[in-house]
């Protein structure tokens, strides 16, 4: 009892314990003094100090109870038992009554302090257990999967906060308190294929049910999210002491990253399945060995077996003489890593071999190391085929673009074909007039080159033939392609056994024939020859030998479209030359000598002869003659008789291969005798008619062509306009000579007259102005009028005959004397003022400026310029006349401006002023001119080594520029540079 108690009050601290005591000593006074006050009602009685002792028992423990026993049986003893005040402990009585008071509180302090020890140890395991309890709760609500426990009423009884995350509670006390609808309300429950889930599947449930540990793997969906989330659900049931259920453990561990990537892996399996299923390539996966672990669609489409014909076995795709090759590659790629586009080549399962592109890369395991080979294999072929063609086009592109010489580019065209296509290789070509003509011809082999040339007459088309390819192909412009040349051709083209013995080592075995097209017209024909037993032609060869002979067509077309403009330009420049030359002769007989010179140059003749016509006559007569003296100038042809009579009789060329085969020839003796064979004549004629013959002769037998023909045309077109120019040249000088004559008749008959009208006009207005009468006076400005008009007559002849010298190459007869060209300038503004109406007419000068010139000739120039600034202008309008000089030395020069401000010359018109009797398109029919004033101006201005220029816009005035030189000259010549220096227009 005392182990009991004292382990009992072990379990409080000591402030309790002696709190215990206290109470034990306090308890048991408080039960004397209330037995002292109920003495006299109940007698003295020991039912007070009973509670004492229980109270002292239950508060302190065993120890507390004991003190309080033996304290109250003192104090009964002491105060109610007599003697009081005295310990009496001698009378049996009240000693039996004492021990059975302190058996009876003993066995009250140990049945308390025992309860209190329990209690006390109660209270402490329950905080012990509360402790332990909150440790779990911690710790499981730090776990990352979700605890849960139910009671067999499926009621939630524990959760963590894993638990209470999932559906979205924000504790573990709010899943608790929520229902089980509510909480299963939130989910949409799965299988792991996405099917529902029967609650009864539940591992929860069938743990209930007394399962054993069962597991599930549970789709959850978020109803209000969408969210999808996997979890492995675990559960254990928990049984009584009966065995029965009484609750049930789950735990939910989420693997929805684990489901997550395991769908990703399976996808991506899925779709390198996928890849590798309709890859173009030939994807194969091999052991160390070379054994196929893996063969795609592509693998069988490309090589050719099946992938049970391969699982498990050697790649059977490896030619023999690259076995060694493959072993090497399969150590390297294992060893090394990566094998990137290498060329090689690989056999089919038919036998063919393919030219292949691979890469290759090691398998690995878990732990890194080679198990293998993973190989892709891209069929090259076609690629390497389009770029060998591609390399023989760009080749072919050069060959044929080095050089416009048609032979040495056909040469090295073939040259070309048989180094990289064909075994040996043919051209045909049709020449300009459709004659057939041989081209080049090449074989690989040089020495069988020459067996080639001598056998090509064997080839040569035959349109005859039905069964010649390349006469078919020519006809047609269409290609024709013979894969399998049947094996007697070459019997078939030599009859002779011992030339086809010869000739076997070119036996056709494969060909093609292609024309050569360009503008729509067929050139000639490119055959290509394979005789080698291995090389068979198919459509891509034959589309290949299209686009060269395309090209090829285009290039010798150009080439013969260049050698044409060669010749076009040269005879264009022998045209030109001959025009030159010809135009530069003024004499019709050295017209002709050109003329002959140029038809041989052009048509490479050794004799030319020109007759003309003499109707007169009535013969041909021989006028020039160049060469042998075959015809002789002066030497007549009757009209009509020979080769000659028929060209100018019909007016057409005619070109004769043979004078000495020819009936038609006038002189055959005279041919004979000079040795010539070849013959061309053209007529010369001109609108009227033909004039005469020019013809060329040759020593060579048919030495002129078309070419030929169209050349001399060309030249006796020109060579008739020449004779006729130069006849109506003379002509025209006979005409300007009786104009000439007239004029000269004309202005001396007229000069006289018009100098006695000009001095009586002048007598009769210095006298109009000295008389007072004023009739006579007002006559006085009539008078000037009629002065400055008859003046301006003698001019305007004298201005007729300085035009007509000017136009016949003679030049002006200048008077040059020291001239004041201001001075000048003013005396004509004072005449022009006099007829001038409203104008306002005035002088610039800042002096004198005086030079060498004709005064009378420049006068007219002025007066023209002035007349047409005042005529073009409108009334009251402004004219400016200035005159200044520029430069010094031997630059001066004096330059006159009249200026206006009317209405101006059209600028289509400003090219053209000078021309004689050409007028401004705004001035023609409605102000009255003759065109004559600037023209005259300009000859005049230029014959004293000036320059005239004029500045004009339409609506807004002009300005006419003189320049003269202010060097003193003893003469000028026409056409002189105009002076280098400052320019106004």
């Amino acid at each position: 009892m005392d182990v009991e108690a004292s382990g009992a009050a072990g379990q409080g601290a000591w402030p309790g314990r002696l709190l215990g005591y206290v109470l034990a000593l306090a308890a048991t006074g408080l039960a004397v003094l209330a037995t002292g006050a109920l003495e006299p009602l109940i007698g003295p009685r020991f039912a007070v100090f009973f509670v004492a002792v229980m109270l002292a028992a239950w508060r302190g423990g065993l120890g507390p109870g004991l003190l309080a026993t033996l304290l109250s049986v003192a104090a009964f003893d002491y105060f109610f038992l007599p003697p009081v005040g005295v310990l009496n402990l001698e009378d049996p009585t009240d000693l039996v009554l004492l021990a059975v008071y302190g058996g009876a509180a003993t066995l009250i302090s140990f049945l308390s302090g025992r309860a209190v020890a329990e209690a006390r140890r109660a209270r402490v395991a329950a905080e012990e257990a509360s402790r332990a309890r909150e440790q779990l709760q911690a710790i499981l609500d730090g776990v990352a999967d979700g605890i849960i426990a139910l009671d067999p009423a499926e009621r939630l009884v524990f959760a963590n906060e894993a638990a209470a995350r999932a559906p979205g509670f924000p504790s573990a006390a709010a899943l608790l308190g929520a229902s089980r609808e509510e909480v299963l309300g939130r989910f949409e429950i799965m299988d792991a294929a996405g099917q529902p889930l029967p609650p009864e599947r539940l591992p929860s449930r069938r743990a209930l049910r007394g399962e054993p540990d069962p597991v599930e793997v549970v789709r959850f969906r978020v109803r209000a999210t969408g969210e999808e989330r996997w979890a492995q659900v675990s559960a254990r049931p928990l049984r009584d002491s009966a065995g029965r259920v009484r609750l049930a453990i789950a735990i939910f561990v989420d693997i929805s990253e684990r489901m997550r990537a395991e769908a990703a892996l399976r996808d991506a399996n899925d779709t390198l399945r996928a890849i590798i299923e309709a890859s173009p390539l030939a994807i194969m996966a091999l052991d160390p060995e070379g054994r196929v672990r893996l063969w795609n669609p592509a693998a069988q489409r490309i090589l050719g077996w099946a992938a049970d014909e391969v699982l498990g076995r050697p790649l059977p795709a490896i030619p023999d003489d690259r076995q060694e090759e493959f072993r090497a590659n399969l150590r390297r790629t294992m060893e090394e890593g990566t094998i990137v586009g290498m060329e090689t080549r690989r056999q089919r399962k038919d036998g063919e071999l393919i030219e292949v592109a691979l890469w290759a890369a090691p398998l690995r395991d878990a732990e890194g190391r080679p198990i293998g080979v993973l190989s892709l294999v891209a069929d090259i072929g076609e690629r390497k085929r389009e770029e060998r063609a591609q390399r023989l086009l760009a080749a072919a592109g050069e060959a044929l673009a080095a050089s416009l010489d048609i032979d040495a580019m056909l040469e090295r065209l073939v040259r070309l074909l048989v180094s990289s296509l064909a075994d040996y290789c043919l051209l045909y070509l049709l020449d300009e007039q459709g004659a057939l003509v041989a081209g080049p011809a090449a074989h690989r082999h040089p020495e069988r080159e020459a067996l080639l040339r001598r056998a090509a007459p064997l080839y040569r088309p035959d349109p005859a033939n039905p069964a010649s390819i390349v006469a078919q192909v020519l006809a047609t412009g269409r290609s024709v392609l013979v894969p399998e040349v049947p094996p007697d051709t070459l019997a078939q083209l030599v009859a002779d056994p011992a030339l086809r013995r010869e000739f076997s080592a070119l036996e056709p075995r494969s060909c093609i024939v292609v024309p050569l097209v360009a503008r729509g017209s067929v050139l000639g024909a490119l055959a290509l020859v394979a005789s080698d037993t291995a090389r068979r032609f198919d459509e891509r060869d034959l589309a290949l030998a299209e686009e060269l002979a395309r090209r090829a067509a285009l290039a010798l077309d150009n080439a013969r479209l260049h050698h044409r403009v060669l010749a076009s330009e040269a005879e264009a420049r022998a045209l030109y030359r001959a025009a030159l030359a010809i135009g530069a002769e003024p004499d019709l007989s050295a017209r002709l000598e050109r003329v002959l010179e140029a038809a041989l140059e052009l048509t490479g003749g050794r004799h030319a002869v020109i007759g003309l016509v003499n109707q007169a006559a009535g013969a041909v007569e021989y006028v020039a003659a160049r060469g042998e003296p075959i015809y002789t100038v002066g030497m007549r042809q009757p009209l009509g008789t020979g080769l000659v009579g028929q060209v100018i009789a019909e007016g057409r060329p005619l070109r004769v291969p043979d004078l000495l085969a020819e009936p038609r020839a006038y002189d055959v003796a005279l041919v004979r005798q000079a040795g010539v064979c070849g013959w061309l004549g053209v007529p010369l004629a001109d609108s009227a008619g033909v004039l005469g013959v020019l013809a060329v002769l040759s020593q060579e037998r048919s030495a002129f062509g078309e070419e030929d023909e169209r050349r001399l045309l060309s030249l006796a077109a020109l060579a008739g306009a020449a004779i006729r120019e130069a006849r109506l040249r003379e002509q025209a000088l006979e005409a300007v000579r009786a104009r000439d004559d007239f004029l000269t008749s004309v202005s001396h008959d007229l000069r006289n007259p018009l100098a006695s009208i000009k001095a009586h006009a002048d007598l009769l207005h210095r006298r109009a102005t000295r008389s007072s009468v004023p009739e006579a006076q007002a006559m006085a400005p009539s008078l000037a009028q009629i002065s400055a008009r008859v003046s301006r007559m003698a001019a305007q002849l004298q201005q007729l005959l300085d035009l007509a010298r000017l136009e016949i190459g003679q030049p002006l007869d200048l008077q040059r004397e020291l001239t004041d060209l201001a001075a000048l300038a003013r005396r004509v503004v004072e005449e022009a003022l006099q007829t001038a109406g409203r104008h306002a007419v005035r002088v610039e000068a800042a002096g004198p400026l005086v030079g060498n010139w004709d005064p009378a000739r420049l006068e007219r120039v002025l007066t023209n310029l002035l007349d047409n600034a005042i005529k073009y202008s409108p009334a009251g309008g402004e004219v400016v006349v200035s005159v200044e000089s520029e430069g010094s030395g031997p630059e001066a020069w004096a330059v006159l401006r009249v200026r206006d401000r009317g209405i101006g010359i059209p600028a289509d018109d400003l090219p053209r002023v000078f021309e004689r009797f050409h007028r401004g398109a705004n001035v023609a029919g409605r102000i009255p001119g003759t065109g004559l004033g600037l023209a005259g101006a300009k000859q005049i201005v230029e014959q004293h080594g000036g320059s005239i220029a004029v500045e004009s816009q339409e609506g807004q005035g002009t300005t006419v520029t003189v320049r003269l030189p202010l060097g003193v000259a003893t003469g000028a010549s026409p056409g002189r540079p105009e002076p280098q220096g400052p320019r106004h227009g």
